[in-house]
């Protein structure tokens, strides 16, 4: 297969967005300005762009042709990093609460890991599905009765109501169940089976409404809307957010006909693995007794849900991407001087003081709070 050059600039960009949105989640927790809350719009794209690559890949590849092995071995490539990483942090972080003297059960803190995916290795469960289902759309020609292009518009109208959904919910299930389900993320695989589609194509052959959204003003006018609700605090940042639906969509849409045929950087061949070697790191995770990494706000620390922890109980840590929702610099603040605002009536809050722990994880915003 050739090499696809947006490809690799893509990886590159989603390498950095998870490296930045760690930075100026550790800086937001000691700065809280505007510009800090601006500076995370672009890095919201990681998680998505690794979803999105793969699927691309395969389709560019393999096409129908899948070949035999192609599911065994691509569950096997993800599921044991899952379970071998998620193994080494769930026993660390009990190791940790015995330590501080938080009560947990052993089996309690593996079911939150490994069973409600509640660490950032989340990510591999949403590959495995997609791996899943790209194989079964191959297997069994989907495509006559899901083709790409109309449900590029049902998928993102499908991801952009889950989360919608999501953020307006008083209660979430366990871990990170509402974050691995395939329907946040649906639109991804469409994308991609309708960029492969039409790789090939002459720019005057592709269908109008793909190169008219390819267009840059589009995009441009989508991140200067995003900046005004910014302004008032008004937005979240993570890539679980209804905005980030058409911000991915433009974004890829635009990238991939800038860039093609452009040598990319070195950092594009960087593996998706990436995204299970960032914080928390062995030093912090495998010290349970000693001082942790960088930790949230005190405010943020005192946030927990639910009468004596609530359903996530003494686990859910305050991590980024451990937590349902990142709070702006407007919530942050009023968390300081006592509240949050919620988008909720307030009895649904619940809210009771609980000690500060470690934080880490992968594709959120380490003021967020546990519901």
């Amino acid at each position: 297969m050739q090499r696809i050059e947006e490809i690799y600039w893509l990886r590159a960009y989603g390498c950095l967005a998870v490296f930045s949105f760690h930075l100026l989640d550790y800086l937001n927790q000691r700065v809280d300005t505007l510009a800090t809350d601006l500076a995370r719009i672009p890095t919201v794209l990681g998680t998505p762009i690794f979803i999105f690559i793969s699927i691309f890949l395969f389709s560019m590849r393999y096409g129908r042709d899948i070949p035999q092995g192609f599911l065994g071995s691509r569950v096997k490539y993800v599921m044991v990093p899952y379970l071998v990483y998620g193994l080494a942090y769930s026993l660390a972080e009990f190791l940790r609460l015995q330590a501080n003297g938080v009560e947990a059960g052993l089996v309690e803190t593996l079911r939150e890991y490994l069973v409600y995916a509640g660490w950032h290795g989340y990510f591999l469960i949403i590959a495995a599905q997609f791996y899943a289902f790209y194989w079964l759309y191959g297997r069994f020609d989907l495509a006559r009765w899901l083709p790409a292009t109309p449900w590029l518009l049902i998928g993102s109208l499908i991801g952009m109501a889950w989360w919608g959904y999501w953020q307006w919910r008083s209660s979430l299930p366990p871990g990170y169940l509402h974050w691995i389900a395939p329907l946040g993320w649906l639109y991804l695989f469409f994308l991609a089976m309708v960029l492969v589609k039409h790789y090939q194509d002459t720019p005057e052959a592709r269908p109008a409404w793909l190169v008219a959204l390819a267009r840059p003003r589009w995009l441009v006018a989508l991140i200067g809307l995003v900046v005004l609700l910014s302004l008032p605090g008004w937005l979240e940042y993570s890539s679980k957010e209804v905005w980030v639906v058409p911000f991915f969509l433009l974004f890829t849409l635009w990238i991939m006909g800038r860039l093609r045929g452009r040598p990319a950087p070195p950092t594009g061949a960087a593996p998706q693995r990436v995204l299970l070697r960032h914080l928390p790191g062995p030093p912090d995770v495998l010290q349970p007794g000693g001082r942790a990494g960088p930790r949230p706000a005190a405010a943020a620390c005192a946030l927990r849900a639910g009468p004596g922890g609530g359903r996530h109980g003494r686990l859910h840590r305050l991590e980024p991407d451990r937590q349902p929702r990142a709070v702006g610099r407007a919530a942050v603040r009023q968390a300081a001087a006592g509240g949050l605002r919620r988008r909720r009536p307030p009895e649904a809050a619940n809210l009771v003081p609980a000690p500060p722990l470690a934080s880490g994880g992968n594709d959120s915003h380490q003021g967020r709070v546990c519901r």
